[in-house]
C-alpha cells in the first residue's frame, strides 16, 4: 500500500504496511563538556553525541530531532570515527538536516536487525549547546543508548 501525505505544500510517500508506529524517545544535551569533531572540513568546533541504535525487525525507521538549537544528524553503520567522519571507509549511510522542518533534522532509512547503527547528533553552528530529543518511529522496537567514549577499534 502507498500512503501519500501532503504537508507544508510538499508531498511525501511512505510505502509499507499501514500501522500505528511505535515511538521511542532519547533525550540528552550537548554541553561545553561534550566531545567535539570536525563536522565540516578544518572546523573542529562542533559538539556531538553518538547514540547506538538497534532494531528488532528489518524495516523503515524514522528519526526526528527536537532541540533548543539547529540540529544535524548523521547515521553510520557499525561504527563512527570522529577523526574521519566523511572518509569513504567511515560507514556513513545518510545525513539529515532541517529540510524545512523547524531547524531540526529528520532521517528515514531501512535498518536491519542484528546490525549496530550510530546516530551522531550535532549542531549546525559551531560551539552551539543545548538539549535535544530524538524520537524514533517504526513498526517495531528501537533501542537507543549513549554509545560511550570513542574507541578506535
Amino acid at each position: 500500500m502507498i500512503v501519500t501525505c501532503i504537508k507544508y505544500n510538499r508531498s511525501f510517500q511512505w510505502i509499507g504496511n499501514v500501522f500505528d508506529p511505535l515511538r521511542t524517545s532519547y533525550t540528552s544535551s550537548l554541553t561545553e563538556n561534550s566531545s567535539k569533531y570536525p563536522r565540516t572540513c578544518f572546523r573542529p568546533n562542533f559538539y556531538y553525541e553518538a547514540i547506538e541504535i538497534n532494531v528488532a525487525k528489518y524495516d523503515v525507521y524514522n528519526f526526528v530531532a527536537d532541540g533548543q538549537m539547529k540540529t544535524v544528524g548523521y547515521l553510520y553503520r557499525d561504527k563512527f570515527d570522529p577523526f574521519r567522519p566523511f572518509d569513504a571507509s567511515s560507514y556513513l549511510i545518510t545525513k539529515g538536516n532541517d529540510a524545512g522542518f523547524s531547524d531540526q533534522f529528520r532521517l528515514n532509512h531501512f535498518l536491519e536487525k542484528e546490525i549496530t547503527y550510530i546516530l551522531v547528533v550535532t549542531t549546525f553552528r559551531e560551539n552551539d549547546t543545548g538539549s535535544f530529543t530524538i524520537t524514533a518511529f517504526g513498526s517495531n522496537d528501537v533501542t537507543m543508548k549513549h554509545s560511550g567514549e570513542y574507541n578506535r577499534t
